[in-house]
């Protein structure tokens, strides 16, 4: 017989152990995945990819890894050998002409140059080095080559944050109340509107749904009704205030600009709906720059909160973390860079069912046009064998710390790789609408128009993404 006697400590741990490790391995869903990794075939694409990057022209070098992908398939058929399922994101008209955003010194020379070399300008700011060009796509290369030119890419595309409700705005805000109390229906103020068109806006006087003094800047009317609608919400509100709209989707610069000049206008509060897919959630860029400017100058500004998933709900579409090194991409080239590690050595993040809208960004933690630290990325289809997309900008020391894919799929797989030599950084991934695999409580809309008060060191948003838009408007059908 044992006569040992057993503390009570030890008797709970006895009794609670099992719990526990069931516990912790259950909510620890990487310890399934831990041997999971991308094929031999993947890692040789991507090796191929990453080669074919580190041989381009120096004007190459100044040009989106897409229009590079374009431009070599244009003339070849194929733009890397080894990674024949690789889709180019650029999308020439019928004259295949290529609109792209170029970061250059505007001049008069410049304007000649693209103008002889068959191209059309479709907006320009100045101020912002910023232009905008419908450019035929055998001159692409020759527009890069320029010294004035510092980088040429596709053009930047917004979306507009289209809340799923009829609006009820009047009501909610209690502004039926306020104008009866105070005596006010904001006679006398100007409010700028910033978002994709205002088609519909005569018929929308003509039916009293906005008054005789709504407008827009001269050449801003854009396409879209998105901005009408914005314009009769507000109306409701303060029916006496004269409303003026301004596109938001002629790219950032264009939109800053006209940012500016709204304010210029006279107008002392500003609302927009748009978010542009390359904003960086570490710093302001000339778009929340241009709002600080103009709230300096006595303006309110207002912008609506993304329509994205969030962690409480299962639907979040943000991974955010410092870079894991999960191991070198591939052979044949050892020296090309290493994967990251998402989690329990799981070198790619998953796309889940459900979701919309869904794109890849990434985004690292180094200064806007001074990245020196090249990060590239990769999509892989839902086995992990074959390279889909890909996004390989360079970045040596001029360039944004930025890379993207405009299409992305459920079951796909999404791939970081770090070039040798690189520092590791702080990283933020973010897929639009789409719902990932592995993923953290996400971010306050990107722009910094929106940015979260209580973010911590480098940059991090911490909130999650706002599920509805934080104006409530009225849907035009």
């Amino acid at each position: 017989m044992n006569t040992q006697q057993t503390s009570p400590l030890a008797r709970l741990l006895r009794r609670i152990a099992p719990t526990f490790l069931l516990a912790m391995l259950s909510a620890a869903p990487w310890a399934a995945r831990a041997a999971e990794d991308i094929s031999e075939s993947a890692r040789t694409q991507i090796a191929a990819l990453l080669a074919e990057k580190d041989a381009r022209t120096p004007a190459q070098r100044k040009m989106d890894s897409q229009l590079v992908y374009f431009a070599k398939k244009t003339k070849s058929g194929v733009a890397v050998a080894a990674a024949p399922s690789l889709a180019i994101e650029v999308r020439p008209d019928v004259d295949n002409r290529v609109l792209v955003d170029v970061k250059a010194t505007v001049s008069v020379e410049l304007r000649s140059f693209i103008i002889q070399s068959g191209g059309v300008i479709v907006s320009e700011v100045a101020a912002f080095d910023a232009i905008r060009v419908l450019m035929p796509a055998t001159m692409l290369e020759n527009l890069a080559a320029r010294s004035d030119v510092r980088f040429v890419e596709p053009a930047a595309e917004a979306t507009t944050n289209v809340g799923s409700v009829l609006s009820q705005g009047d009501r909610t805000h209690r502004a039926v109340t306020a104008r009866t109390t105070l005596g006010v229906d904001g006679t006398g103020i100007k409010i700028g509107v910033l978002s994709d068109g205002v088609n519909s806006l005569a018929t929308s006087k003509a039916s009293g749904n906005l008054n005789a003094n709504a407008t827009f800047l001269t050449g801003q009317a854009g396409s879209g009704d998105e901005g009408t609608a914005m314009m009769e919400l507000i109306q409701d509100l303060l029916p006496g205030a004269q409303l003026i709209f301004a596109t938001a989707f002629s790219g950032t610069a264009s939109m800053a600009s006209n940012i500016q000049a709204l304010q210029a206008a006279g107008c002392s509060v500003i609302v927009d709906d748009v978010s542009y897919f390359n904003e960086s959630p570490f710093q302001d860029q000339i778009i929340s720059q241009a709002v600080t400017t103009v709230s300096n100058a006595g303006a309110m500004y207002f912008s609506s909160a993304r329509n994205s998933g969030n962690k409480n709900d299962g639907t979040a579409g943000t991974w955010e973390g410092d870079f894991a090194d999960g191991g070198v991409a591939g052979a044949p080239v050892t020296t090309a860079g290493n994967l990251h590690d998402f989690g329990g050595g799981t070198t790619f993040d998953t796309v889940a069912s459900g979701g919309s809208s869904r794109r890849v960004d990434l985004f690292w933690a180094d200064p806007v046009g001074g990245s020196t630290n090249d990060y590239d990325l990769f999509v892989l289809d839902s086995t992990g064998a074959t390279v889909l997309r890909s996004s390989t900008n360079i970045q040596s020391g001029t360039q944004d710390p930025y890379e993207s894919t405009g299409t992305l799929n459920i079951g796909e797989r999404i791939v970081i790789v770090k070039k040798t030599g690189a520092a590791a950084r702080f990283l933020h991934l973010d897929t639009g609408r789409a719902v990932l695999t592995l993923s953290h409580a996400g971010q306050c809309a990107r722009s910094q128009r929106l940015r979260c008060r209580q973010c911590l060191q480098r940059g991090r948003h911490q909130r999650g993404q706002l599920a509805q838009s934080e104006l409530l408007r009225r849907r035009r059908h």
